[in-house]
């Protein structure tokens, strides 16, 4: 489904949640945890792997993408791999650019506060570790 070729369109798409349908029965629900995570996957590689800076911001807007990548990372009721997915892609995404990103994860009301209960009351290690790198880079 997502891949190396998957447009940022594509990717954003997988990132909606329940969230996003609430109060709208009669649309189609287009998505799934296994789907987040499958977005999630894909858009951690491309970060990873690419080392252009112009490139990232052009394919993924901070201004869109972070704050649902932060959406994602709130829902309490997500899998563990899909938080700990978000939680990472955002940290690798204001790892490229720290200055032009962090503003848009504090803009997002709530998502501060969801990395610090992520770090206090998280069983899973790899959410708390990914949690208190976002709020390091927050910081900087």
């Amino acid at each position: 489904m997502f891949g190396s070729d998957a447009d940022s369109g594509e990717i954003l798409e997988g990132l909606r949640g329940r969230a996003d349908f609430e109060g709208r029965e009669e649309e189609d629900e287009t998505w799934s945890y296994q789907r987040q995570n499958e977005a999630l996957m894909s858009f951690n590689m491309e970060i990873l792997l690419c080392d252009n800076v112009d490139a990232i911001f052009a394919k993924y807007r901070p201004g869109t993408f972070l704050p649902a990548l932060c959406h994602v990372f709130m829902d309490t009721d997500a899998p563990v791999d899909v938080r700990d997915g978000a939680a990472r892609a955002i940290a690798y995404f204001m790892d490229v650019h720290v200055d032009s990103t962090a503003r848009k994860v504090v803009e997002v009301p709530g998502a501060v506060k969801a990395f610090c209960l992520a770090v206090q009351n998280n069983p899973c290690r790899d959410v708390a570790e990914q949690s208190v790198k976002v709020l390091e880079l927050l910081c900087r």
